[in-house]
């Protein structure tokens, strides 16, 4: 018998570390699961209203509380121990990439909750695709489990809203969104630039001279749409010594290769940027899900961490997308070291290996990009967060 909750209403708790990519897929969730029942409540408990507005314009920061797109997005620093003991939580909490819900609420929330679910981060790691579904007590009544995003189906899953689903079977036509990004720009490029290879990079900060040097040694006309102030400062520290025209402060060219630096995208831009370039270079488990659901050749910066642990994640992920190769496996392998070095502290004493794999990915497009497709299509049949997360709780 399934568990019964006495109404339909979630709340869930973000706590902002990795910028935009907490902010970002929390809100994320919230729309999923708004949109999957638009009769339920959804509220947002966010510990950095700032960073939210810089993907979401309209949010107001001197808010307490505010609906944004059916979302009630509430600022917990505005709290004061008074106010929170007025209200009254969802039954079901979620406590979104396992954030810690602050001291200042988390009794008062525990109490009144009749379940507790705890999405981790999304990662390939075996070791975390098997605490998937496991209980994880807090020392109070309410029952609380481990819910594990994954890339296969012994995990709930990764977000994949009903946008993303909608966007692949319309086959949508992508020429009209590369116009939109290239407007801005227009005066600045040439006048076929709609026709030029088309690439994004965000990043965090890290050198780029052998991104610059491949792109530059490629001789084809390329475009790189250069988002985040962390990758800007990051190319721009790159293009400094190099010969270099800034045709604006927007536009910079390097031979036959150009790079725009555009303004913040909101949050509803980034999908429709990812699906209409030809490959991505993406930070963070938010951006790695949505760029595997481009389906575009794509490399992921992994958030760096104590001891190079993010290379285990990178490798996982590598070993999962093996499966879904069917071209020569020296071209796999110079995928794998592209992105194993991509994510390596000690990338400076790669410089010309890692020249080799980027000239070798920029090569390789069709090749990567069947692959993508078709572990993209299994993520798709096992199911996102939203719908393997009901039958998760049906099942208790």
């Amino acid at each position: 018998m399934s568990m019964q909750l006495r109404d339909q209403n979630i709340d869930i708790f973000c706590e902002v570390i990795d910028n935009f990519g907490d902010a970002g897929f929390s809100f994320r969730l919230a729309r999923a699961l708004k949109q999957h029942n638009r009769s339920r409540r959804i509220r947002l408990f966010i510990d950095d209203i700032y960073t939210l507005k810089a993907i979401a314009p309209e949010i107001d920061i001197h808010s307490v509380s505010q609906i944004l797109t059916g979302i009630e997005i509430v600022c917990m620093d505005s709290y004061l121990n008074g106010q929170v003991q007025q209200l009254t939580f969802a039954p079901l909490i979620i406590e979104s990439l396992a954030c810690e819900i602050p001291d200042l609420f988390r009794t008062q929330v525990y109490e009144q909750a009749q379940l507790i679910i705890v999405i981790e981060h999304l990662t390939a790691e075996r070791s975390f695709e098997s605490m998937h579904g496991l209980a994880a007590p807090t020392g109070f009544e309410t029952p609380r489990y481990v819910f594990a995003q994954g890339v296969t189906s012994r995990s709930g899953g990764m977000l994949i809203e009903d946008t993303i689903i909608d966007i692949i079977n319309q086959h949508t036509d992508q020429s009209e969104w590369r116009k939109k990004w290239l407007e801005p720009f227009r005066s600045q490029l040439p006048t076929d630039a709609l026709d030029f290879k088309m690439g994004s990079l965000f990043s965090y900060n890290r050198s780029m001279d052998n991104l610059v040097d491949a792109l530059h040694a490629l001789n084809e006309n390329n475009l790189m749409f250069v988002l985040g102030n962390l990758s800007q400062a990051s190319i721009k520290q790159a293009l400094e010594n190099r010969n270099v025209d800034w045709i604006s402060a927007g536009v910079a060219r390097l031979g036959q290769a150009y790079f725009l630096f555009p303004e913040m995208l909101h949050y509803n831009d980034y999908d429709s940027l990812l699906f209409s370039m030809d490959y991505n270079f993406v930070r963070g488990e938010d951006s790695l899900a949505r760029a595997i659901l481009a389906g575009k050749p794509f490399v992921w910066h992994s958030y760096e961490q104590e001891d190079n642990y993010q290379l285990v994640k990178v490798a996982a992920l590598l070993d999962v997308m093996e499966a879904y190769q069917d071209c020569a496996s020296k071209v796999f392998e110079q995928y794998r070291q592209l992105l194993m070095l991509y994510n390596s502290k000690k990338i400076e004493n790669n410089l010309y290996n890692l020249c080799e794999y980027y000239y070798s990915f920029f090569h390789d497009f069709v090749k990567i990009q069947s692959w993508v497709n078709r572990f993209r299509q299994d993520l798709i049949l096992h199911g996102g967060i939203v719908p393997n997360l009901d039958r998760f709780i049906k099942s208790l």
